[in-house]
């Protein structure tokens, strides 16, 4: 009980953390001063002076289970700086400035230069134990990231997501099933230096926070299917029904107690999908390749240019997801070769490994 009750509270940190440094506030606050923004947790709005004491309370409550904890399996790494001087690294670095308070690591397509016109940036943010020690230290850093959180939406227009932030409290009793090792192997650190980290790897992670993503992404892809077919999807959507097929290959190896990062799975494919749920797949991996071809692709110029007068992010993401133009099915490429019918079963099919593993 007492190592669950660990867990809960680690977990709770990370929530917190995850909403303040991305910028979650209340729509309502999004034009007020940042000392009178408020951020919506738990049905209570709370101001970043709050959301800091809560965390510190947590905080302090994890020190009671220091010598209670339950051995894990240890694991070192060492992710090596990036070394890039080109853009978009060059203001990564800048805005960093190494940092003293957290590690910033980029993988995915940014950090192999695999990247196309459809890749967002993914980053990891490790937020040190310092962070807490004051309420400077914690507002600093605040705008450090609102600042990076920014400068990728300005980068894709259409980015969906924020920053994918950890503390050094998640990697004493560190969860795969939120970001698999796999994908740290693959990182590049931001800064001057090397970086070593130390987790302890739960070997039994907790899956129920898992299938709840997992489930989401299957509903939301069939939602997005849905708009797409009915000429009611715009740029930002498609992008959100690619990335869901995408995505979901590897959470699928995941669920089969393999895992490995998403460019692998993508590769492995072949070894889960029968051939008609690899035909979606395949049409999704063209639509990534031919994005900047895509119908109303320019009109990401445009949104640009209005985000560079605003700066929360969740703003940004709500203005693409509703006034982005719409598009018509009929004029995306390959579209001949697939069905409504043959999107809605590729998520069965994922649905239903799924369940052979849970139910």
């Amino acid at each position: 009980m007492c190592k669950n009750n660990e867990i809960e509270l680690i977990n709770e940190i990370n929530r917190l953390c995850n909403i303040y440094f991305n910028d979650c506030i209340t729509k309502k606050s999004y034009f007020l001063p940042r000392t009178l923004k408020k951020i919506r947790y738990k049905q209570r709005e709370m101001s970043e002076k709050e959301i800091y004491l809560e965390i510190n309370n947590l905080i302090k409550t994890i020190d009671e289970f220091k010598n209670k904890r339950e051995f894990k399996k240890e694991l070192c790494l060492e992710i090596e700086k990036s070394g890039k001087t080109f853009f978009p690294f060059d203001i990564f670095e800048k805005k960093y400035n190494n940092n003293k308070y957290f590690y910033y690591f980029i993988h995915g397509s940014y950090a192999d230069e695999t990247q196309t016109a459809f890749s967002d940036i993914d980053d990891i943010i490790i937020l040190k134990k310092e962070v807490f020690s004051s309420f400077e230290n914690f507002k600093n850093v605040k705008k450090i990231l609102s600042g990076l959180n920014k400068t990728y939406q300005l980068i894709d227009s259409l980015q969906h997501h924020g920053h994918w932030i950890f503390t050094e409290y998640d990697l004493s009793n560190y969860n795969q099933s939120i970001m698999p090792i796999a994908v740290f192997r693959e990182c590049i650190a931001i800064g001057k230096d090397n970086v070593s980290l130390k987790l302890s790897v739960e070997e039994k992670v907790s899956m129920e926070g898992f299938l709840n993503i997992f489930d989401c992404i299957i509903n939301e892809g069939k939602s997005e299917t849905e708009k797409l077919f009915a000429n009611k999807c715009n740029l930002y959507s498609l992008k959100n029904l690619i990335s869901a097929i995408s995505l979901l290959i590897p959470l699928t190896f995941q669920v089969r107690g393999e895992i490995i990062s998403k460019s692998e799975a993508i590769r492995r494919s072949n070894e889960i999908l029968d051939e008609k749920a690899q035909i979606v797949l395949d049409w999704a991996s063209y639509i990534r390749i031919k994005w900047d071809k895509t119908p109303t692709y320019k009109s990401c110029c445009f949104f640009n240019e209005i985000f560079k007068f605003l700066d929360n992010r969740n703003m940004m993401e709500f203005i693409s997801r509703k006034f982005m133009p719409t598009i018509k099915v009929y004029n995306l490429e390959g579209i001949d070769k697939v069905r409504k019918e043959d999107f809605l079963y590729f998520f069965d099919y994922i649905e239903r490994i799924k369940n052979e593993y849970y139910l």
